[in-house]
């Protein structure tokens, strides 16, 4: 479907993800990584998997053993010891962090994805490999985040000053107790799902993910992950991780022209709304009625 590209510049990468029952999407996804892995001269999987039962550590080990180079982190004790689900996949890749920084210190990109739907479909090959390029050609550029289409959908790791300035889940969960939990989403979530045309120019922000992400290795080197903010509660891990890394006076974009396919479980949908969704998409609440149209 895409050209394949020749690797840039002697450069390395490690690729790194997180899964758990994903075993449904890895005929896909795994040939979706191998296409990528031509941006670059050499690369390192480091993996971790939490508790499945439809045998995804045993096909990641396995597919890491064929021919690849790296290493399946077995991390499913957490289930049993920590409940939250965002503090169980900041502490898995925080794990993968700690070991590739030890195995592979000099290496110049590290590669972040989900092993869920997102990648499913194909991922242009050139454009990763032209968003790899875009990273490198300025000094302050730290990483770079896939768009989506229909429409970018990943909110709760955007922070944006005035795209999306907190944390939309935060503001649902603190809702008023007669508020309903659909037309909160319909407050907080799906205004700010945008559709980005691939000719846009980067937008920074100060934190995303989306499902791809590639970093200068240079500035994950004390970056952390945390699956909890503050006082407890649970948040996108990705953002204490991007936090760190805004910390040292970097940059952060999310580059239209690298797409991924959003999920259409996270996307608004007219067909399947409830009463209380219809009710407020014929009366225009927020304007959402033509503008997220199917």
């Amino acid at each position: 479907m895409f050209s394949r590209v020749a690797s840039r510049g002697g450069r390395k990468a490690v690729f790194t993800g997180v899964a758990r029952n994903c075993a449904p999407y890895l005929f896909d996804v795994l040939p979706n990584l191998l296409r990528l892995e031509h941006a670059y001269e050499a690369v390192r999987y480091v993996l971790a998997v939490g508790e499945s039962n439809d045998g995804t550590l045993e096909t990641l080990s396995s597919w890491v053993a064929d021919g690849r180079s790296g290493h399946v982190i077995d991390m499913t004790c957490l289930e049993k010891d920590e409940p939250r689900r965002t503090v169980r996949i900041a502490m898995a890749r925080n794990a993968c962090m700690s070991h590739l920084r030890s195995a592979y210190p000099d290496f110049d990109h590290l590669v972040v994805f989900d092993f869920d739907n997102v990648l499913v479909d194909p991922v242009c090959d050139l454009a990763f490999a032209e968003a790899s390029d875009w990273l490198d050609a300025d000094d302050r550029r730290a990483g770079v985040f896939a768009n989506a289409i229909p429409q970018y959908y990943d909110v709760w790791a955007l922070r944006h000053p005035s795209w999306c300035p907190y944390d939309v889940w935060h503001a649902i969960w603190s809702r008023h107790r007669w508020y309903p939990f659909e037309l909160a989403k319909l407050r907080h979530v799906y205004p700010k799902q945008l559709r980005i045309a691939k000719e846009e120019s980067p937008i920074p922000v100060t934190s995303a993910f989306g499902g791809l992400a590639i970093y200068k290795m240079c500035f994950t080197k004390t970056a952390l992950y945390s699956g909890e903010d503050a006082i407890g509660r649970e948040r996108a891990e990705h953002v204490a991780f991007n936090e760190n890394i805004i910390e040292q006076g970097a940059r952060l974009f999310i580059l239209p022209s690298l797409v991924v396919r959003a999920p259409q479980e996270h996307l608004f949908n007219p067909t399947h709304a409830s009463a209380w969704l219809k009710l407020a998409v014929s009366i225009g609440d927020l304007g959402i009625a033509r503008r997220y149209a199917c």
